[in-house]
């Protein structure tokens, strides 16, 4: 990497240290936001959702706008959508740390969705990253099968069963429930409808979501911590059903 273009990705990043938004953000977006205008660079990003986009860049794009309107639990919201559609974005998980960073009180330890504990390298991937690869691999190894010669027929067969495990574990991540999000204080009871408050969660908190039903999720914190909590508080971070960008 040239001096150069260390310089301007220093410069691409606010004092305080958030990534400034993307290049491909709509029109009148990234002047909005130099010029203070939020509520244009609103406009500008809910003109894309309303218009069915749900891509990692306007997430990205939106939890940069929350961040600098103060709205820090959604600023993780969106941005842990972003995240979902772009695992190893840096620019995400820095700005993710920097928000979380805004609000006191926060559980430690990353949060994850349900993945596969038998496919460790689910957690690098998109659901839909890791059905195309295993379906790929397992169309190479077919191929090799029906057209290879007979000693590689053996690795074949071995990146079919490869390219099936890869593919099935994408489609059991592609199953499992988004990381929630708490945008307001939220009371975690210890049974679905209520029962014992067992403890509130300050707004920012970063859930693993294992059930829902009644209008509350199940959640789970990293430090074992699990109850039922209102869907009314807590957010899915799902990008196809809008992130709860309004």
């Amino acid at each position: 990497m040239t001096l150069a273009v260390l310089l301007l990705a220093g410069l691409a990043r606010a004092a305080d240290g958030v990534a400034e938004a993307s290049a491909s953000a709509p029109e009148g977006f990234n002047s909005s936001l130099a010029a203070g205008d939020l509520k244009g660079a609103d406009a500008a990003i809910q003109a894309l959702l309303d218009g069915g986009a749900r891509t990692a860049d306007v997430y990205y794009n939106l939890g940069n706008l929350r961040y600098r309107e103060e709205r820090y639990a959604e600023a993780i919201l969106a941005w842990r959508c972003s995240e979902a559609l772009a695992p190893r974005d840096p620019d995400v998980q820095s700005n993710l740390d920097v928000a979380r960073r805004k609000l006191p009180g926060l559980a430690t330890g990353r949060v994850v969705p349900e993945r596969p504990g038998w496919a460790p390298w689910q957690a690098a991937l998109t659901p839909a990253e890791g059905e195309w690869i295993g379906a790929f691999a397992a169309g190479i190894g077919l191929l090799v099968v029906a057209f290879g010669a007979a000693r590689a027929r053996i690795a074949g067969l071995a990146a079919v069963l490869l390219g099936v495990v890869v593919a099935v574990a994408g489609g059991v991540s592609a199953s499992a429930l988004p990381v929630g999000v708490a945008l307001s204080p939220t009371k975690v009871t210890s049974d679905l409808g209520g029962g014992s408050e067992l403890f509130t969660l300050p707004a920012g908190t970063e859930l693993r979501v294992e059930g829902e039903g009644g209008g509350q999720f199940l959640v789970a914190l990293p430090d074992a911590r699990r109850g039922w909590a209102s869907a009314s508080t807590v957010a899915l971070a799902d990008p196809g059903a809008g992130c709860g960008a309004r």
